[in-house]
């Protein structure tokens, strides 16, 4: 089981790592990293989490994510987490920052407190859907949605998407306003 190092409310790392298990269920602040991938048309990846996930199981959710293990870094767990999820290698200079969040969720059994800060990135290398294995025991599937299917289909069909509404909020703001960070 990996360790997690413990942060404040506002970010800053107080010294302490813990294992994640304990981290959730204290509902301590910790790091993680979300990873959007894009394919040649400009659509979003969405990987289908297993049905063995502890939190949010076979609903559709972010690209590649992970929790940041004490002592590594934001792009490398980003990295790794491309690697173990969807079987792709990359190198982290392909990795574009767009923001960092703030993220909490309790368990309907208030068994899981889950305080995150999470890095935002997009992978800037398009990714087609052929060129992606996932790893069955994380994920089910995926599949690309179109920025215009995807928010209807957060606005229509929320309940089978993992609730990252700031996150697709902020997310859809960069696209819209196609920033940099954004490949064409």
């Amino acid at each position: 089981m990996e360790s997690v190092e413990i942060l404040t409310a506002d970010g800053k790392w107080t010294g302490r790592t813990v294992l994640r298990s304990i981290a959730h269920t204290k509902g301590l602040w910790h790091r993680t990293v979300h990873v959007w991938i894009r394919n040649r048309g400009g659509e979003l990846l969405f990987q289908k989490r297993s049905s063995t996930k502890e939190t949010f199981p076979c609903l559709w959710d972010i690209s590649a994510a992970g929790h940041i293990s004490a002592g590594d870094s934001s792009r490398g767990t980003a990295v790794r987490e491309m690697r173990e999820e969807l079987g792709i290698s990359i190198e982290s200079n392909a990795l574009r920052f767009l923001f960092t969040l703030r993220h909490y969720y309790i368990s309907p059994d208030n068994s899981i407190k889950d305080n995150e800060i999470t890095d935002v990135y997009l992978y800037t290398v398009p990714v087609e859907e052929e060129e992606v294995t996932p790893d069955p025991e994380e994920v089910s599937g995926v599949v690309y949605y179109s920025i215009i299917t995807l928010k209807r289909l957060l606005s229509e069909k929320k309940e089978l998407f993992v609730p990252h509404d700031e996150e697709y909020r902020r997310l859809f703001e960069v696209i819209d306003n196609k920033s940099p960070y954004v490949t064409q």
